[in-house]
């Protein structure tokens, strides 16, 4: 069973400075890396390295960071740092992300950014399409849901 790790807990080469979140497949804490750099840290529950299905795990969240790194979704997207196994409790997968606040970017995603995408063409598989207007506006979602990298 993963452990709950507290403020000053050590793992890989992250510190722990926060924890954020529990949920049913993870547990979220603000850490900072050996740079100083505060990251996303997030520290799984479920797969556990005991599933057989857990290295498939690892090689499909690989396959969606290159997808990302390697196409223009990395500009929309929340950079996706490191990846690793250590012991917290029992031997744990755990993944780093970067630590996005954007509060202060909402407005010009909101004004800017979102019409932009979605009332322009989307240039995909070497296609062009046009993509429908985003409803309901994302003035309905939680501010830490949107994640576009600016």
């Amino acid at each position: 069973m993963a452990k709950k790790l507290k403020q000053g807990d050590e793992v890989n080469t992250y510190t722990i400075l926060e924890h954020m979140h529990s949920g049913g497949m993870a547990l979220s804490y603000r850490a900072r890396n050996l740079a100083g750099e505060i990251v996303f840290l997030k520290q799984y529950k479920s797969p556990s390295v005991r599933v057989d299905w857990y290295r498939g795990y690892v090689a499909y969240q690989e396959e969606i960071r290159r997808r990302i790194e390697s196409s223009a979704a990395r500009n929309f997207c929340y950079r996706f740092i490191d990846f690793f196994e250590a012991k917290a409790g029992a031997q744990t997968y755990f993944q780093v992300f970067e630590f996005v606040t954007g509060s202060e970017d909402i407005p010009r995603i909101e004004e800017e950014v979102i019409p932009a995408l979605t009332e322009n063409t989307f240039l995909g598989d070497g296609r062009v399409r046009r993509l429908p207007r985003l409803s309901p506006s994302t003035s309905n979602c939680p501010r830490n849901m949107i994640n576009i990298r600016l």
